[in-house]
C-alpha cells in the first residue's frame, strides 16, 4: 500500500516521512505511553483476549509477527507490543533483548525504546543520555541532530525522560521541554502539527505532561489539553481508533467519569476481533489494549474528580471561559467551556475549596468534599 493511501485509511492519523543518513522513517506518531504502574488483578475478559493474542505474536527471535504489514514500522511495533504487554503480563526475553540492541539517530525511536524498556523495569541510559543530546536551545526536540523542535518529539522525550526517571536524571530537560510545550499552544488549547489542532497531538501532549504534576507545574499545559479533547468529541468519540485510543488514555489520567469513559471504551471494543486483535494488526491491538487498561488502572485511583458548571445567578447561563481554581498542595486552574462546564480531575481525597472568577462577575468559593475513585458533581 502506497503512502497516501495508508494515510487515508488511516483518516486523521499523521505519517512522517523522513530522510537522514540515507534511510527513510515512515513515523505513525501514536500509541506508546508512560500510565501509573497500577497493574490490575485480573484483567475484563476482552483485554485479557487481546493479551493473550499479541503475546502469541511475539517470535524466538524478538521479532512480531504481523510487523512487517502493520501500519507502523518494526521498530515502533515492538516497543508498542513490549510496554503493552509489561502492563497486562509479562514481556518475552526476547523482545527485550530485540528492543535492547539496536541504537537510533531519531528522537522518537530512542523514546520509544526507552519507554518500552522503563514498562518492563529495565533501564536504558544510552537512550537517555542521546536524547538530552538532542534538546535545542528552545527546550524542545528535533526529529534529529539538528532538526527543529516539534511537539511531537519533545513529547516522545518526555515520556522517556519519565520512564526511566529511577534509571537516569533528567536535570533541567524536563523544565525547558514543559516551557517549550506552553509555548506551542494554539489559540483554542490544543496542540498539532504547525497551525493545526489534532486529537492525536493534543492527547500525546497531555500524556507527556501528566506524569509530571506532582514535581512541575504543568496546569498551563494539561488543563486546556483537557478541555479541548473534552469539546472536541462527536457522540462521545473522535472517530477513528487511533484518536480515540489515545485520547482515551489521557483522558483516563484525568478523569473517570462515566461519560467521559465509557463513549470511548464502547469505540474501541466494538472494532475488536473474534481472536482478540485489531484487524490483526499488533502496532493497533496493543494501542487499543493500553488504553483500555488504562481505564480498570482509574478504578483503583487514589484520587477524585469534580465537575460543575459556573452559571449567572440571574439568567442560569453558563458562563463560558470562567476561571475555576483549585487551592491547596497540588493546585489546578482550568477554564469552563462555552455552556460553563468544566472537569477538574486527579483531585485528592478530602476537603477542597474552589475559586471561581469570570470577567465581570464578582470572585466565589465553595468547599467540596472529594472522595477517592468518585466523581463529586456540583452541577
Amino acid at each position: 500500500m502506497c503512502l497516501w493511501a495508508f494515510r487515508e485509511a488511516l483518516g486523521a492519523s499523521v505519517l512522517r516521512l523522513r530522510r537522514r543518513f540515507g534511510e527513510y522513517l515512515l513515523s505513525f506518531l501514536l500509541g506508546l505511553w508512560l500510565t501509573s504502574g497500577v497493574v490490575s488483578a485480573a484483567l475484563p475478559p476482552e483485554i485479557q483476549k487481546g493479551a493473550d493474542w499479541l503475546a502469541g505474536q511475539v517470535q524466538a527471535d524478538g521479532s512480531v509477527l504481523g510487523e512487517a504489514s502493520a501500519v507502523a514500522i518494526p521498530a515502533q511495533t515492538r516497543a508498542e507490543v513490549a510496554s503493552t504487554l509489561a502492563r497486562l503480563s509479562n514481556v518475552p526475553p526476547a523482545l527485550l533483548n530485540a528492543l535492547a540492541s539496536p541504537e537510533s539517530a531519531f528522537t522518537e525511536l530512542d523514546a520509544r525504546k526507552a519507554i518500552a524498556l522503563g514498562a518492563a523495569n529495565a533501564g536504558d541510559p544510552g537512550s537517555i543520555s542521546r536524547l538530552k543530546v538532542l534538546q535545542n536551545p528552545d527546550g524542545g526536540f528535533g526529529s534529529h541532530s539538528g532538526a527543529v523542535s516539534s511537539v511531537l518529539d519533545t513529547a516522545w522525550a518526555l515520556i522517556a525522560l519519565k520512564a526511566q526517571e529511577n534509571f537516569a536524571g533528567s536535570g533541567n530537560a524536563v523544565a525547558n521541554a514543559l516551557g517549550f510545550l506552553k509555548q506551542q499552544r494554539q489559540p483554542d488549547g490544543a496542540w498539532g502539527l504547525p497551525g493545526q489542532s489534532q486529537v492525536y497531538v493534543t492527547a500525546l501532549v497531555l500524556l507527556a505532561t501528566h506524569p509530571w504534576k506532582d514535581t512541575l507545574p504543568v496546569g498551563e499545559i494539561v488543563a486546556p489539553a483537557q478541555d479541548w479533547l473534552l469539546a472536541s468529541r462527536a457522540n462521545g468519540s473522535f472517530g477513528n481508533l487511533l484518536d480515540d485510543a489515545l485520547a482515551l488514555a489521557a483522558l483516563a489520567t484525568q478523569t473517570s467519569e462515566t461519560a467521559v469513559i465509557q463513549p470511548l471504551v464502547v469505540a474501541l471494543t466494538s472494532r475488536q476481533e473474534a481472536d482478540g486483535s485489531w484487524g490483526g494488526d499488533p502496532f493497533l491491538t496493543a494501542v487499543a489494549l493500553r488504553a483500555l487498561w488504562q481505564t480498570t488502572a482509574v478504578a483503583t485511583s487514589p484520587t477524585g474528580d469534580i465537575v460543575g458548571k459556573v452559571v449567572d445567578l440571574s439568567t442560569g447561563a453558563g458562563i463560558g471561559a470562567a476561571q475555576v481554581g483549585l487551592l491547596g498542595t497540588q493546585p489546578q486552574l482550568v477554564t469552563t467551556r462555552s455552556d460553563g462546564g468544566f472537569l477538574l480531575g486527579g483531585v485528592s481525597p478530602g476537603s477542597q475549596e474552589l475559586v471561581f472568577s469570570a470577567t465581570g462577575y464578582e470572585t466565589a468559593s465553595q468547599k467540596v468534599t472529594v472522595n477517592a475513585g468518585e466523581t463529586t458533581n456540583l452541577a
